[in-house]
Parts: structure tokens; sequence; C-alpha cells
């Protein structure tokens, strides 16, 4: 987590006037280093990420799909800041920015069952993190598959 990361502490605006006013507006922050105890550096944490819009409300944003025509007219250039009028704070944005930027791991879709983590819904698709390269994934998997478990043992054939 970057030194600098801070939580803004919430507020329940009234109007989309109060929301753009409290956006514009200088935002409090508290620095997530000077807090107490662990459990309030992850509880400030976890708001940060909470704060977030989802994955595929930040990929139809940049992607321009809810567009007027006009905006694509002008061909206007997105940015993630400006998501929801403004209204998540630069903080969240900056723990995400540090968190993709410090990820020097690969993702890869799991497609085998027998790998999925069990009681997460089948409309959610899992990943698993890579840390080696690609390449190297791949021939550690293919040494694995090479290798043949010994045959069990069974208890009668221990006895005879």
């Amino acid at each position: 987590m970057p030194k600098n990361a801070a939580v803004e502490p919430e507020a329940a605006p009234t109007t989309a006037a109060a929301a753009a006013a409290a956006a514009a507006a200088e935002q409090e922050t508290v620095d997530l280093d000077k807090l107490a105890d662990d459990f309030s550096k992850c509880a400030g944490v976890a708001h940060l990420i909470n704060e977030l819009p989802p994955i595929s409300e930040m990929r139809v944003w940049l992607l321009g799909e809810d567009m007027t025509d006009d905006e694509r007219l002008l061909n206007r250039t997105r940015k993630l800041v400006d998501m929801r009028g403004g209204t998540v704070s630069i903080s969240a944005w900056r723990l995400l920015r540090w968190i993709v930027a410090s990820n020097t791991s690969y993702l890869k879709l799991i497609e085998d069952e027998n790998e999925l983590i069990q009681g997460i819904g089948k409309d959610c698709r899992q990943f698993r993190l890579v840390v080696g390269s690609p390449a190297k994934e791949h021939l550690l998997a293919e040494s694995v598959k090479c290798v043949a478990p010994p045959p069990p043992r069974s208890c009668s054939s221990a006895a005879s």
C-alpha cells in the first residue's frame, strides 16, 4: 500500500448539487499509517475498495458504451476519476492504481472444475494468480501431468 494512501470520511449528500460540491471540495483524509491498530487499517482499505465501482461499470465507462452521440462526435476521452460525477474518492482511485501497478502476476482463467473454489456462484468467473511467466507456468503444468502418482496400496496386498 502506498505511504500516502488515505481514507476519506463518509459523507451522505442529499442532492446532486451537494454531491458535486462535496466532490469538488477539498476532502479531509486520514493517513492509514497513523491509525492505531491493524483492524482500523484493514477497515480503511476495505472502505476504499468498497467505494470503487464494479469492474463491469468501469469497462462500460472507459469504452464509452453509455456515451451520447454528441459525446462521441466530440471524441471525448474518459477517465475513471470522472465516473459517477467524481463522487468516488481520489484515495480509492489511488489505491486501485497501486494495486494494478504493483501486481506482477499473470491472471489465468480457471477452467478445470476441480480447481474452482466451492461455494462461489457459477455466474462468477474465477482466476488464478500466476507469479511466474505464462511459459514457465505451462512447463510446470506439463511436468506435473507427466509424473504419474504411485498406485494406491490396499490393505489386502500388504497382508499377503
